[in-house]
């Protein structure tokens, strides 16, 4: 849409233009105006709206006679208002602003009072079928608590003056006691802005699967990522725990291993491997599992632990996976080799590296690193003028390697 303009330097100190402009304005808000008729009709309740469409994102939605209008006064005057044409085309715009008014589309949403009277009676159909189905939800739940109660007769109800989360925290704990006697829990409960969560904390003892399998009926919901919204359990069953037992929004346990036990698992990967606890495991899959005490730390997880445990010679359910397959070489590369000094350019201390006459296959390559990394060195990629190699801190220890591995 094409639009007027004003003689440079014009500001708002100049009053001549001001009755063309506002004129103009005027005209151009019906472009986007609709007459919205609404209610029963013959009744209080029937309205009409003179409304902007813009507001509402429908700017598809045009006044054309009110365009056609504006388009032929702005060809009449150039599309220019001037000091000797601006009270003409003020003039121009009034006079079909009336017009433009009564050319605004309708839009009628009325009803008649029989169609009024249809859709009360399917609203209250509606309804009704609604409040059935809350009946018969309600006696469900009923339902469901009744068994919950007899099968926690000492929970502490909706009745107490604790918070859903802090009944959750004391019901989860005296559950927790009942299941597995003789093992420590710490439930705590907390409240937070828009929510709350109970943790539970213990030592040993069953396995965090066995105790999330108790807890789970007492989160409220789960988180859904895929929409950034949290969503609410309303089951019969969800409803009927909050009664009887409480829930909180977020429910979390955290297992802990006594020392003793870690000790003894760690004892049983050094044996199992033939490393010592401070020795890395070359079979391990990655890099963090390579150390016996996180090797151990991991397999305990899936790990019963009752009681002290030098009172038996292994921990129950504490069972080593199969060694890892990992092809022996039988031949050396016998590739040749060189052992050159050079000095670390970041930490400044000297260092010898094995440098390979000829290019290693990714699969030797990898048993030689596995190799260095055990006895103690690394691999130390080309980097100016120090040569990519295997590198050690100790001379003697690089000859000895690299007659090993590749002489």
């Amino acid at each position: 849409m094409k639009k007027f303009t004003l003689p440079a330097g014009t500001t708002n100190r100049h009053r001549w233009h001001k009755s063309a402009v506002s004129a103009i304005e005027n005209v151009t808000r019906t472009f986007d105006m609709v007459r919205q008729k609404s209610g029963v009709i013959g009744t209080e309740s029937e309205h009409e709206y003179v409304v902007s469409v813009f507001h509402f994102g429908t700017q598809d939605t045009k006044n054309p006679d009110a365009v056609a209008k504006y388009d032929e006064i702005g060809e009449r005057f150039g599309w220019a208002v001037t000091r000797e044409n601006a009270d003409d085309i003020a003039a121009a715009f009034r006079e079909i602003l009336p017009a433009c008014m009564e050319s605004i589309p309708v839009e009628d949403t009325r009803r008649t009072p029989e169609e009024e009277a249809e859709r009360v009676a399917e609203s209250n159909r509606m309804a009704a079928e609604r409040e059935k189905q809350e009946q018969k939800k309600a006696g469900e739940v009923d339902k469901i608590a009744a068994k919950l109660r007899e099968q926690y007769p000492h929970a502490i109800g909706q009745d107490s003056y604790k918070t859903g989360a802090a009944r959750a925290a004391a019901n989860i704990k005296a559950e927790l006691v009942r299941t597995f006697p003789g093992v420590k829990f710490s439930v705590t409960s907390d409240t937070f802005s828009m929510g709350d969560s109970v943790d539970a904390r213990w030592t040993d003892g069953p396995t965090s699967s066995q105790v999330d399998e108790i807890l789970a009926k007492y989160q409220d919901g789960h988180f859904n990522g895929m929409i950034d919204l949290y969503e609410y359990d309303r089951s019969e069953y969800g409803r009927a725990v909050e009664l009887v037992l409480g829930r909180a929004k977020y429910v979390h346990s955290s297992r802990s291993s006594s020392e003793p036990v870690k000790a003894k698992a760690t004892a049983l990967v050094c044996e199992y491997y033939g490393v010592g606890p401070d020795d890395r495991i070359e079979q391990a899959r990655d890099w963090h599992d390579a150390e016996p005490r996180n090797h151990a730390r991991r397999f305990l997880s899936d790990c019963e632990i009752y009681g002290e445990p030098e009172a038996f010679d292994d921990i129950d359910g504490f069972t080593m996976p199969e060694r890892p397959k990992i092809r022996e070489r039988l031949d050396k590369p016998d590739c040749g080799y060189s052992v050159e000094q050079h000095t670390h350019t970041k930490k400044g201390f000297d260092m010898y590296i094995v440098v390979p006459a000829e290019r290693l296959d990714r699969e030797t390559f990898n048993l030689i690193r596995t190799a260095a990394k055990s006895a103690g060195g690394w691999y130390s990629r080309k980097w100016g003028s120090t040569p990519g190699g295997f590198a050690f801190k100790d001379g003697e220890t690089a000859e000895q390697f690299a007659a090993a591995q590749l002489g």
